[in-house]
């Protein structure tokens, strides 16, 4: 596709789920596209929301209720049909998507990003229901990139056919219920680890995500190539378990936002249990 850029970060993050929905609906050459009852909508913005009135105003034959429960690694998903009798189900599907609430400056611009799609849960052509009233479970592994705090699922039923969404849900991350948390306790890493941040290259921020095997100090900072200073993240006492720390260049004191880093390389360095660790990214304006 011309649009998104090739070095689209949100769009690289998860390229063959995209080129998936791309090739269901078109395929088309470039993003964005929007549908209605699964065709392609108006080109104008300002004609959207007379459809969407007309749209709402149709009530739908199928019902979502969604409930989850999530660890710091999984999530549980449980959404509840029903559908009204005697609506025909013979292709209908449903499919689940989580998505995250991601800040990142692309070259539109364009800083907060809301739902970005992160990953279809398999089968990728969606799960097939019927017309009797039942409860779809899925279980969702997160990668330790995404911001838990910044995600959700999007549950909806679609016609494989006209392509049209009969109904939708969402559920966030934050309404979930927590579970696992003794097991989560009892399972200390094994070895403090630094890992790449994501994403890299990066701009405005990105997430650095670390391990530690151990209770005890703990700093995160950012240096630049001339080894100078620029950032701290973590400066605390910190349990054993697995972080996230995002770094920002917007994040600064008032009236240097952004303007002392300028594209190129920096050094990320965690100082735990008496060892640093160091690890390269990419600043790329």
């Amino acid at each position: 596709m011309n649009f998104p850029y090739p070095d689209d970060q949100l769009n690289l993050a998860n390229v063959s789920d995209a080129n998936s929905r791309n090739s269901f609906y078109g395929p088309f050459s470039s993003t964005p596209q929007s549908f209605f009852d699964g065709s392609t909508a108006p080109g104008n913005y300002s004609q959207w929301s007379s459809v969407i009135d007309s749209r709402i105003a149709i009530k739908s034959p199928l019902e979502i209720k969604l409930s989850g429960t999530h660890t710091a690694d999984a999530m549980k998903i449980d959404a509840d049909m029903t559908v009204t009798p005697g609506f025909n189900a013979g292709d209908l599907v449903l499919q689940l998507v989580v998505v995250e609430n991601v800040n990142y400056q692309g070259r539109n611009g364009i800083v907060n990003h809301k739902n970005v799609m992160r990953m279809i849960s398999a089968p990728a052509g969606g799960k097939n229901i019927t017309s009797v009233s039942q409860k779809i479970a899925s279980s969702i592994q997160l990668k330790s990139a995404w911001i838990r705090e910044n995600l959700g699922v999007v549950v909806f039923v679609q016609r494989t056919g006209t392509k049209e969404v009969i109904q939708s849900e969402y559920i966030s991350y934050k309404d979930m219920v927590a579970t696992g948390i003794k097991e989560e306790a009892e399972n200390i890493p094994a070895d403090y680890i630094l890992y790449q941040n994501y994403p890299n290259p990066f701009n405005p921020e990105t997430v650095i995500s670390y391990q530690l095997s151990a209770p005890g100090n703990v700093s995160l900072k950012i240096y630049d190539l001339l080894g100078r200073e620029v950032a701290t993240l973590v400066n605390e006492f910190q349990s054993a378990g697995r972080y996230n720390s995002q770094f920002s260049i917007l994040n600064m004191p008032a009236g240097t936002q952004g303007s002392q880093f300028s594209s190129g390389v920096y050094f990320y360095v965690l100082n735990a249990g008496g060892k640093n660790f160091y690890k390269k990214m990419l600043l790329q304006k």
